[in-house]
């Protein structure tokens, strides 16, 4: 069953009822939250990610990221590790602390001395579902997020 509300907010219009009645094989469209330091990194992967039928909040830092948590109620995080001030591995601690069962995914150019699995290994053991190093393979992490907004949509 779908969560109160949902329906009404992720139900694209692009999509008609031709036969009366929805077809349960479409998905329904997510809100996500975008969290990147990185303007032209957001704005592709945002193109992406709403092409795809979902809508998408953006926050350039984990601080930001938080106060939109609060504010749009995403179906599904999406961060960067690498960030000034609140980075993502706290974010991922954060998120979980306020809302338990929200899906991360982390992603990340990695960090000079470990690169891009090391803090993606411990993003994952912090609790993110998914992780993906940069540059970003976007047909999987489409089909991730996918996967996990409907997971969170229809839980």
């Amino acid at each position: 069953a779908l969560r109160a509300g949902v329906a009404a907010r992720h139900w694209p219009r692009a999509w008609p009822d031709y036969c009366g009645v929805l077809d349960s094989t479409i998905p329904l469209m997510s809100k996500l939250l975008l969290v990147d330091a990185d303007e032209m990194v957001r704005r592709v992967t945002r193109r992406l990610l709403e092409r795809a039928g979902h809508s998408v909040v953006e926050a350039s830092d984990g601080t930001a990221a938080l106060a939109a948590l609060e504010a749009d109620q995403p179906d599904v995080v999406v961060t960067d590790i690498i960030m000034p001030g609140m980075n993502g591995l706290e974010l991922i601690l954060e998120v979980h602390r306020r809302q338990p069962v929200l899906p991360v995914v982390a992603i990340s150019g990695g960090a000079p001395s470990n690169g891009p699995d090391g803090i993606l290994v411990v993003a994952r053991d912090l609790g993110a579902a998914a992780t993906f190093p940069k540059p970003l393979d976007m047909p999987a992490l489409l089909a991730t997020v996918g996967s996990l907004a409907h997971r969170a949509l229809t839980a």
